[in-house]
């Protein structure tokens, strides 16, 4: 049977339906150390990442799985980025634009003083 019908005939909760969210994680179980490496090296290529992770024994990992810890990286650079310009208000890249705050008035330039990045 395809891996793609053994997720569509599992319900939640299943042995099967646990059985492909664990296959469609391939690096749940080493995320800690992987991130551990990343914050040493943050400049560290995905793809040097995962031979280390391969050498390492933490686990086989074939080289399809290479474009999901890409991906995977990819995501962690992104949230510290927005944590390193927005803080960690996690409302601050989700807040939806309004318009009155276009228009500047005395709240709206200390409210733009007051969110200032001090570099």
């Amino acid at each position: 049977m395809a891996h793609w019908r053994s997720k569509a005939d599992a319900s939640p909760g299943s042995e099967a339906w646990q059985a492909w969210k664990d296959a469609a994680r391939p690096f749940a179980a080493v995320w800690p150390v992987l991130l551990g490496w990343l914050e040493e090296r943050p400049d560290m290529e995905a793809k040097s990442l995962f031979k280390r992770l391969q050498a390492s024994g933490f686990g086989e990992f074939p080289d399809g799985q290479l474009r999901t810890l890409q991906r995977r990286v990819r995501v962690w650079r992104k949230q510290i980025v927005q944590q390193l310009v927005y803080g960690d208000d996690p409302q601050s890249t989700q807040a939806p634009i309004d318009e009155s705050q276009l228009i500047p008035t005395e709240q709206n330039i200390e409210d733009a003083a007051s969110r200032r990045l001090e570099i």
